[in-house]
């Protein structure tokens, strides 16, 4: 009887032992699971891609909750914000392509209109403006200073067609026209454009008829036929 007593008392121990260690496991686990949020809290992790432009907190330093460690700069594609008159305003729309100087690069741009303010700026009574311009070379920085170019309408006595009817392909523009029931392709150099109409200044003539609906489905010599007919090229 005595030696099961004994064993019965080792038995509960043991028991004891097992849940000590559970708990003492659980415990681990949590301190674990704190110090992971802690590393965590310390690894900031920017929302974007891009070069780091700024460091304002070196190693050691004590950092607010509010303050500014890095600035990263993401710049395959650079905004250029201008502010334009009642007067330019009207003859710029979103999409339009518009060209920009970059004076420090001796080089000019074309760039995308991608906003334009509804209302002007009560302070200035300029309309803010941002244009888009592709940097996949990366030759543009932050801060530069860039001029913009802009005509307050298309030119006069120059051809225009539909921008839907411009095709282009490794910086490469044409068009197809209509030519004895067959499609053509032309090789054009294009101009500004308003969003809607663009201007070529080489390669096509007025009152020839450029295929628009359809024209990223015909190939050069292929034999189309003509189901709305909206105008040939026109000045």
């Amino acid at each position: 009887k005595a030696q099961f007593e004994q064993a019965e008392s080792m038995l509960n121990n043991a028991r004891i032992g097992v849940e000590l260690a559970g708990e003492q496991l659980k415990q681990a686990e949590a301190t674990l699971q704190n110090a992971e949020e802690t590393y965590n809290n310390f690894t900031v992790t920017s929302p974007l891609s891009g070069l780091v432009a700024t460091v304002n907190i070196e190693n050691g330093e004590l950092a607010g909750p509010q303050a500014t460690a890095l600035t990263v700069v993401e710049l395959a594609t650079v905004k250029v914000k201008v502010n334009l008159s009642e007067n330019a305003v009207v003859s710029i729309k979103k999409g339009a392509e518009v060209p920009v100087t970059i004076n420090s690069l001796n080089k000019t741009l074309t760039g995308t209109v991608a906003s334009v303010a509804p209302k002007a700026d009560p302070a200035t009574r300029a309309f803010p403006v941002e244009i888009h311009l592709n940097n996949k070379d990366g030759d543009l920085k932050a801060g530069m200073v860039a001029v913009l170019d802009l005509q307050t309408g298309l030119s006069q006595g120059t051809v225009t067609v539909p921008v839907d009817a411009l095709l282009e392909r490794d910086g490469q523009y044409w068009v197809y026209v209509l030519e004895d029931g067959k499609a053509k392709e032309v090789t054009v150099k294009k101009g500004i454009t308003d969003g809607q109409l663009v201007e070529i200044t080489e390669g096509l003539q007025e009152g020839q008829d450029v295929i628009v609906s359809g024209n990223h489905l015909v190939t050069d010599g292929q034999r189309v036929k003509v189901v709305d007919s909206q105008g040939g090229a026109s000045n």
